[in-house]
């Protein structure tokens, strides 16, 4: 069902040029302030040139593993998200071991579009929305990011 008590907050367009466009790693929310904060985040790419390399956003701690019955459903997925081999970014293993997957990287995809809760029923920030936009090595980018604020339940 619907929250109650949430509201859409002003609608932030960002554009992001090689070489050094990004944004550094974050979460959406800030701590929870007696029982309201940011509720969700709806990001969407609306341009990217046709040149453009790099500058997908960055998710280090959500796994990106694709699970599908075919190799043709999972390749339709890496046209949206970098696949095995796109990317040398891992997240590195706390024991020193090898690395662990990288997580997910949404790649610059016009029309493309991800949704998150920011909070959980608790009213704890989720870990696994902490993320970045990472730098566009060539060409431009185009982003939109629609806020939700409201009462955390």
């Amino acid at each position: 069902g619907w929250r109650r008590d949430v509201w859409i907050e002003r609608v932030r367009t960002q554009r992001y040029h090689a070489p050094h466009g990004h944004y550094s790693h974050h979460f959406d929310f800030s701590r929870n302030q007696d029982g309201w904060g940011r509720v969700s985040t709806f990001m969407a790419w609306v341009h990217g040139s046709d040149d453009v390399e790099g500058g997908g956003t960055e998710f280090p701690y959500l796994a990106g593993r694709i699970n599908t019955t075919s190799p043709e459903d999972g390749a339709r997925w890496c046209k949206f998200i970098e696949c095995d081999g796109e990317s040398a970014k891992q997240k590195p293993n706390e024991e020193g071991g090898p690395d662990e997957p990288k997580g997910t990287v949404f790649k610059v995809a016009p029309g493309n579009a991800v949704y998150w809760e920011n909070f959980s029923p608790e009213g704890l920030g989720y870990d696994t929305t902490w993320h970045a936009g990472l730098p566009v090595k060539k060409g431009v980018k185009v982003g939109l990011n629609i806020w939700s604020f409201g009462r955390i339940e």
